[in-house]
């Protein structure tokens, strides 16, 4: 329609106005906890029964600010150490067309050397496990740490990303 109107094949869009008459849809926001119930959410996670790796996923997930799909897939090769950066690939990405930079603090890059031990070679920081140690982790896997941990329908994984929005 645009390009009829700009080419002046139309003189106006009759139907420029139709959305008016067509109620919003409501937005949904996930579960999330505020940022002053952070400091009960860790306590929480450093004395659940969780294993190191999921506790040490939620931790990067929560201080990196990625989708939970970005968090499970971070491979060792994306991580330059140096200059304390992380570089999604595009094709991790939500849309699948930009990579995206994260700067990792002190405490992104203290998972990662806790991770190191853990993650025995595995070409991915968090491996699905030691018998298929080239497959990440399930996308999954921290909303379901998080329902273990009885956070149940007041926080998901997603949620863990808002957080930062409410941070003064």
């Amino acid at each position: 329609m645009k390009l009829a109107l700009n080419c002046g094949i139309l003189e106006f869009n009759k139907c420029g106005d139709v959305g008016s008459f067509f109620p919003r849809q409501a937005v949904i926001h996930n579960p999330a906890i505020r940022p002053e119930e952070l400091p009960q959410f860790l306590t929480k996670l450093r004395h659940s029964n969780l294993s190191a790796k999921r506790k040490q996923l939620i931790l990067w997930q929560l201080l990196t600010m990625v989708r939970s799909s970005e968090a499970v897939t971070v491979e060792w090769a994306e991580i330059d150490f140096k200059n304390k950066l992380w570089t999604i690939p595009a094709e991790k990405m939500k849309g699948g067309k930009k990579s995206h930079t994260v700067p990792l603090s002190t405490q992104a890059l203290n998972v990662l050397e806790v991770m190191k031990e853990i993650s025995n070679y595995s070409r991915y920081i968090f491996p699905f496990n030691d018998k298929q140690p080239n497959r990440p982790m399930n996308k999954e896997t921290v909303n379901n740490a998080i329902r273990s941990m009885e956070y149940g329908g007041k926080l998901v994984a997603h949620g863990l990303r808002s957080i930062a929005r409410h941070l003064p």
